[in-house]
């Protein structure tokens, strides 16, 4: 079952996303903006009572998903999928089209978005230095 993210279940919605996308300064932050924004929201995929997966998604200009995450011994097992389908939905309902961006080096997301139907619009790559 997909469920919205609430006060009684952000604790959770935050262990998942700071488990794959690690910032901890940021992290307090995110999770008010997830709770009151009125264009952001995030959602947790739960297997029983096991939170397996979440995401989260911007309706403003178009929607826009971000921060897809399946825990990695969940993973393989079509929850990623149903997570993207359930974005897809709720996107499309309210604009004309859903868009994201993933990381190239990530090929595992990248084939997942390609088998629910996203092509590539563009691509950019990143640089970074270090001293």
């Amino acid at each position: 079952a997909i469920q919205p993210v609430t006060h009684e279940n952000i604790d959770i919605f935050a262990q998942l996303e700071n488990e794959a996308f690690p910032s901890e300064e940021e992290n307090e932050n995110f999770m008010q903006t997830v709770l009151e924004s009125p264009t952001r929201h995030g959602y947790l995929l739960y297997d029983g009572a096991d939170a397996v997966g979440a995401f989260n998604i911007n309706i403003e200009t178009d929607a826009f998903l971000y921060g897809v995450v399946v825990r990695e011994i969940y993973r393989g097992r079509g929850y990623g999928k149903a997570l993207v389908q359930h974005a897809l939905r709720l996107g499309l309902a309210q604009k004309e089209k859903l868009v994201l961006d993933v990381d190239s080096d990530n090929p595992a997301a990248f084939q997942l978005y390609q088998k629910c139907g996203f092509t590539i619009a563009f691509q950019v790559d990143y640089y970074s230095f270090t001293f």
